[in-house]
């Protein structure tokens, strides 16, 4: 009995000095991302970065007990170390009332991952906690596989624990009084209060927080038991747990024991569970990150590997998609080639996301496709104003000039619209006089607004005028001051045809009043509205 005591106080001592000694050393990373984002790198840098981003968390503090107790694997033990901190009274056990639970009848989660080993099963515990259940069911993974929602809901939490407890950690509150918990996440691919719907990726596997190797810790709790409490290492999901199998569908997990101990104790992983070699994707070139995206067109380059199995590599293809408004998202297009290009007809400032994933020759895919995400800026107006012919002043600015035209039935004023080019330069369309008066001082300046499929010549130059102009049935006469060959001049034409209801003309002469050209000999040229939103796009 004596031996008993004086280990348990051993182990207290032990434990103070563990906690009082890291808590210095902790801190508490906040991860909530909507999408991740590969960075373009080489293979072999991407295996590199991508173990450097499992360890996000950081290395185990100096003092950790893990050390001292790695012999008994208890994986409850580093897990439930991030509750011991919290104060008793926050980590008081949690009543489960059963009467709210929804029927297991009508009601079952989907399998997180697709592996169906449980390397530690649900109530399984640890003396060195004095009895504490495990609160899920741990479920042996390779690093980075798919971790997808168990069910319909939304996003209640997300954290990163650091080296303590879950490490990062999504929670779904799906509705019905149940909560799942989804921990040691190398990636989260989603936000706090995201709708997410079942099968739907939410991250990838990994080893942070107190885990000893690549698993997913899947939790299920009730929901009206279910907190998330502060912590100085970062928000701490606590409630009252369910074993997860009252609810997962299909056949229960193979929990791992004696039967698969060799006689000398070694652990051997059952044939059923030796998998065909996991490709890898990599996203080499898209458009820039960092700001919107204005052209109409869109290449992305990529590729992919099998760690240590050049044959494999060589015999891989793709799968692509490119999720957003009207792109199909569902549908994961195949190609041999690492290259793709987009058209990109859509109005409308929108977020997208390029997806790659690579595919071995038997079948097997990149459980997490390589993404790239980018802000496309195209105008509500966007293919409404076409740019049709595009002249370079070729070093003059007094023969530059671009067409465009309004292709709709309906008015659209373009006035505080820019035109940009190779140069940094991106000059405004300015006001114009739609009615020219013959005496100047009764002109007055109001915006371009281009007539249902009417046109405008835009030229860089100052005007003749000192302003822009629409063309009406005088017009031709403005540099005529007197008769000519039974011709009149402006004034006379106006007097007579001004009341005529086909006076005004459908086209508009729009001058930037530059000093110097704008345009290149071969570039890209850009029709932005006023807010800097692509209208159209011409290459010339």
């Amino acid at each position: 009995m004596n031996s008993y005591v004086a280990g348990f106080i051993v182990f207290i001592l032990v434990f103070s000095l563990a906690v009082v000694s890291n808590k210095s050393q902790t801190a508490a990373f906040g991860l909530d991302i909507e999408v991740a984002q590969e960075k373009e790198e080489k293979p072999e840098e991407k295996q590199n970065q991508q173990i450097e981003s499992v360890s996000f968390g950081g290395a185990i503090p100096s003092g950790n007990p893990k050390a001292n107790y790695e012999k008994y694997n208890p994986e409850d033990f580093r897990e439930n170390l991030g509750l011991f901190i919290l104060t008793q009274q926050q980590r008081s056990p949690k009543t489960v009332n059963r009467a709210t639970l929804p029927s297991r009848t009508t009601t079952s989660l989907l399998w997180p991952v697709a592996s169906r080993t449980i390397t530690q099963d649900y109530g399984k515990r640890s003396s060195l906690l004095g009895g504490n259940v495990h609160e899920g069911i741990d479920i042996s993974v390779t690093l980075g596989t798919a971790v997808t929602a168990s069910a319909n809901g939304f996003v209640s939490g997300t954290g990163d624990n650091g080296s303590y407890g879950y490490g990062r950690w999504v929670s779904v509150n799906h509705g019905n009084n149940l909560t799942t918990l989804y921990g040691h996440l190398s990636r989260i691919n989603v936000r706090n209060g995201q709708s997410v719907v079942a099968g739907q990726l939410i991250g990838s596997s990994g080893s942070t927080g107190f885990s000893t190797g690549p698993h997913l810790h899947f939790g299920v709790y009730t929901t009206d038991t279910f907190e998330i409490l502060s912590s100085n290492f970062g928000p701490v999901p606590v409630g009252g747990p369910i074993n997860p199998f009252d609810y997962l569908a299909s056949s229960q997990g193979q929990v791992l024991g004696a039967s698969t101990q060799t006689p000398g104790g070694i652990s051997q992983t059952p044939t059923s569970q030796i998998q065909s070699p996991v490709p890898e994707s990599f996203i080499i070139e898209g458009p820039d990150r960092t700001r919107d995206f204005l052209l109409d067109e869109i290449t992305f380059k990529f590729g992919g590997f099998v760690s240590g199995n050049q044959q494999a590599t060589d015999d891989l293809r793709f799968e692509t998609r490119l999720l957003g408004p009207n792109q199909g998202s569902e549908i994961w297009r195949g190609t041999f080639s690492k290259e793709i290009t987009y058209k990109l007809n859509i109005k409308g400032s929108h977020q997208l996301v390029f997806e790659v994933r690579a595919k071995t020759k038997s079948g097997t895919v990149d459980p997490t496709p390589a993404s790239w995400a980018f802000r496309l800026a195209h105008s509500q107006r966007y293919g409404e104003v076409q740019i049709g012919s595009v002249r370079p002043g070729f070093g003059s600015v007094d023969s530059e000039q671009i067409s465009i035209r309004n292709t709709t039935n309906s008015n659209i004023n373009i006035t505080r619209w820019q035109i940009a080019d190779s140069t940094s330069r991106s000059p405004r369309i300015g006001q114009g006089v739609e009615i020219i008066q013959p005496r100047s001082n009764l002109n007055f300046l109001s915006d371009i607004i281009l007539p249902p499929r009417g046109s405008a010549t835009i030229f860089s130059k100052t005007s003749p005028l000192g302003f822009s102009w629409r063309e009406n049935k005088c017009t031709t006469h403005l540099s005529r001051n007197t008769f000519i060959d039974g011709n009149t001049n402006y004034e006379n034409c106006y007097f007579e045809e001004r009341t005529e209801s086909n006076f005004l003309h459908d086209k508009w002469n729009v001058y930037l009043g530059l000093f110097s050209p704008i345009l290149d000999d071969h570039s890209t040229l850009l029709l932005l509205d006023e807010s800097g939103a692509v209208v159209d796009v011409q290459t010339y």
